[in-house]
């Protein structure tokens, strides 16, 4: 018969042990309420019984006064000034709880309120910056690919940091991948991460309906394949219709194929009904409740604010962040947030302009941050090339000879722009791609700076300066002169001023105010130079209808630019704004060649080169790609369809109680978060 030790001896001296140990905490506690209340109940006693050193200075003040209240008030009132003054009150406040506050400029609606997102789109690109923000801190792709700056001339290392993949297998560079992901990863909702995910994901985008999306572009070109729950195949499509990559032999190669598949990844049990043709019509609901898989989440929103939540389940535990939240507060201008920083109402700003920055950085509790050149971003000034119906420029004839546009661009002095107009805050662009990259061509005969030869490419062109006038004309006694469009800002007004002046210098008139453009309908007196970004976008880029126009244009890391420059790109809203067709001709073989037509057909020299220079090896093929690139950069320098300004830096600012920010390694003002969980609140 088993024992039953319920019943045995030790057991029977256990129950008094228990109770002793849950009873003499208890005994000490009601103790310890004995003393506090009785502390509490003396306390008027404890401040005023009677106390000498305490008598004395009140008999001392009664004394002295009314001098004692005249020094007592000069006392708090330095108090008060040292405090304020020295930033300490502003800091305080803007520390205050484990809330970051960031403020973001978004101009005003119809009814001079601040504009507001409504959407958060992970699918296509947005220009928005604050949407940007929110898909980077709530979503992730499988991957990160970086660019790392060596010395200026020596190149640059391209890095990959997995992130939802935990694995990439290079099948055939450029052509042929397996991803092995993480099995450790939820969605914010609590579903289980898995490749179903990624696989609905491409399907999506592969079928957007903006098919300009260079992500969707790409992604028509591939074909993907489940191998389990934790791993795909993905690759380039051959001959072969059959959709596994397995039985795939002749997958053509695209050099910047992980670059092109660098897509945010979406939950496919919120996906499942999500129509790609009119997602962003009818609004998806995964628009408005996105769910992720990153560091934080979507909380609240309302007329004046968004804020996001940390992910407190986020799968990397070392990297879970320190602030809880992160409210982004919306202005109307860069003036009022720039107010509310210095008031201590906003903890940080991030800034593509450099206004007001030598004001700011009068104030000793906000720190300016200044980003490293963005090397994947140039700002230009794109002529329109375009041809009317009728074979009429749209544009001023003028600008359809190149020599015009060589001696435009070398009578733009960029080292002006860099130091007057945005204090430092960027580098001289030389041609689309990075000057740190191998692949720039240094000797591509650049038009920079040199009033002198302008002057002779414009005489030589037929334009003149006669009898002492100050502007240049033709033959036909046609004044020379266009209008530039750009988006109004502090900056963009100060490039303007500055290339209107250059170009008068040479006899060049530049019209940069919109109330004497002809698209310009209103008369209002008050009217900013520049456009709004709706305006420029609805009535100068869609249907486009400019002279010429400033403009940012962010690049892959890759050097391909075949969206920015290839003849089948120029059409709203693709890529090549200057509707820039090539000069130099070459041939090459005619596709689907009909009866009684040659077999090869004449296209511009550097679409051919655009072609081929993304088909090799990225890693066997470096050398050849280099020579497409350098001659596609020669004829860019020689037909000068956009005058290259410079890379920019953007400038974050913000209040000294938030520490651990760094810039070194952002590649677009979104990055700025890149390590966001080492970041923390000082109280």
């Amino acid at each position: 018969m088993s024992k039953n030790i319920f019943n045995s001896k030790p057991q029977r001296k256990f129950f008094p042990a228990v109770i002793e140990a849950i009873v003499k905490p208890v005994l000490y506690l009601e103790k310890f309420f004995y003393i506090l209340r009785d502390l509490i109940w003396r306390y008027p006693d404890i401040i005023l019984e009677n106390n000498k050193y305490r008598d004395s200075f009140f008999r001392t003040y009664s004394v002295l006064v009314p001098f004692s209240h005249f020094i007592l008030a000069i006392v708090l009132l330095s108090i008060f000034l040292i405090i304020f003054f020295s930033g300490t009150y502003n800091r305080v406040v803007s520390a205050a709880g484990s809330e970051l506050t960031e403020g973001v400029v978004m101009g005003a609606d119809s009814y001079g309120r601040p504009q507001r997102i409504n959407k958060v789109d992970p699918f296509a690109p947005v220009t928005v910056q604050l949407e940007k923000d929110l898909v980077d801190l709530i979503y992730e792709p499988l991957f990160r690919l970086d660019l790392e700056p060596k010395d200026k001339g020596t190149g640059t290392n391209e890095s990959i940091t997995p992130i939802l993949a935990e694995e990439i297998l290079s099948i055939r560079p450029g052509a042929d991948y397996q991803f092995n992901l993480r099995a450790d990863v939820f969605w914010q909702d609590g579903q289980k991460f898995t490749v179903d995910d990624v696989i609905r994901t491409f399907d999506i985008v592969s079928n957007l309906r903006k098919s300009d999306n260079s992500y969707t572009v790409a992604l028509k070109q591939l074909k993907w394949e489940k191998i389990d729950d934790y791993s795909f195949r993905i690759c380039t499509k051959g001959a072969s219709n059959d959709q596994r990559c397995s039985k795939t032999e002749d997958n053509p190669i695209l050099s910047n194929f992980l670059e092109l598949i660098s897509v945010k990844i979406v939950p496919e049990h919120l996906t499942a009904n999500l129509d790609p043709g009119n997602y962003d019509i009818v609004f998806h609901e995964i628009l408005r409740s996105p769910i992720g898989t990153g560091k934080y989440k979507l909380f609240a929103a309302d007329d004046a604010s968004v804020t996001l939540a940390r992910n407190n389940d986020y799968y990397m535990q070392a990297e879970i962040p320190n602030i809880e939240y992160i409210k982004f507060k919306y202005y109307i201008t860069f003036k009022e947030a720039i107010a509310g920083l210095k008031s201590g109402e906003i903890h940080s700003l991030s800034a593509s302009t450099s206004e007001d920055r030598s004001d700011v950085s009068n104030y000793q509790y906000i720190v300016t941050q200044l980003s490293p050149v963005l090397y994947n971003q140039y700002w230009g000034v794109y002529f329109n090339l375009r041809l009317d119906p009728s074979g009429n420029s749209i544009a001023p004839e003028f600008l359809l000879d190149k020599n015009v546009r060589q001696a435009i661009s070398m009578a733009i002095n960029r080292e002006e722009i860099i130091q007057s107009a945005l204090m430092g805050a960027a580098e001289e662009a030389y041609g689309p791609i990075s000057s740190n990259s191998i692949y720039f061509n240094p000797n591509a005969n650049w038009k920079t700076y040199n009033l002198q030869k302008a002057s002779e490419l414009l005489d030589a062109a037929g334009w003149t300066i006669k009898n002492g006038a100050t502007i240049r004309t033709n033959s036909d006694n046609l004044p020379m002169e266009f209008s530039l469009y750009f988006l109004e800002s502090y900056d963009r007004d100060n490039i303007a001023t500055i290339i209107e002046q250059d170009l008068l210098k040479v006899g060049i008139r530049v019209i940069i105010n919109r109330q004497e453009q002809q698209d310009y309908l209103s008369n209002a007196s008050n009217t900013p130079k520049g456009w709004s970004l709706e305006e420029l976008t609805s009535q100068v880029l869609a249907p486009r209808a400019f002279d010429a126009l400033i403009f940012g244009m962010n690049t892959f890391i890759d050097p391909d630019r075949f969206e920015l420059f290839h003849s089948s790109q120029t059409d709203y809203p693709k890529l090549n704004i200057a509707g820039y067709i090539g000069s130099d001709e070459t041939v090459k073989v005619r596709e689907n060649k009909l009866e009684g037509e040659s077999s090869v057909v004449r296209v511009p020299r550097v679409d051919k080169l655009l072609e081929t220079a993304r088909s090799y090896d990225p890693k066997s093929g470096i050398e050849e790609r280099k020579a497409d690139y350098f001659k596609i950069q020669e004829l860019l320098a020689d037909d000068s369809p956009v005058v290259f300004l410079y890379n920019p830096r953007f400038i974050y600012y913000h209040n000294s109680k938030l520490k651990n920010v760094n810039l070194d390694s952002v590649n677009s003002i979104e990055d700025r978060f890149k390590n966001i969980h080492e970041w923390f609140l000082e109280y």
